[in-house]
């Protein structure tokens, strides 16, 4: 696939271009169902140590697809999600 895409950009195949930014979307797409899927997890679980690194992956997941989607409120949320997440997992570390 990498070797073929030079051929993907020229401008006689524009539907493979199209092709190829529809599976970059869906990508990113997958990227926030699956890290919303992660922060559900999170939310659910008991322990406090898994809890927050679930929620640092989904919050990671879901800043790709907020980046991809160029939300400055979404991008800015999901930081301080994950910022709170990291600083709440250091914290419960250091009581052990």
């Amino acid at each position: 696939m990498l070797l073929r895409l030079p051929s993907l950009l020229q401008s006689k195949n524009l539907t493979n271009v199209r092709n190829l930014s529809d599976l970059t979307s869906m990508m990113f797409k997958i990227f926030g169902a699956i890290g919303l899927l992660f922060i559900t997890y999170g939310v659910i679980t008991k322990k406090a140590m898994t809890r927050n690194i679930v929620f640092i992956i989904g919050g990671l997941l879901l800043l790709t697809y907020s980046s991809y989607l160029k939300d400055p409120i979404f991008i800015s949320l999901q930081i301080i999600f994950t910022i709170a997440s990291i600083f709440e997992l250091m914290h419960i570390r250091k009581k052990r």
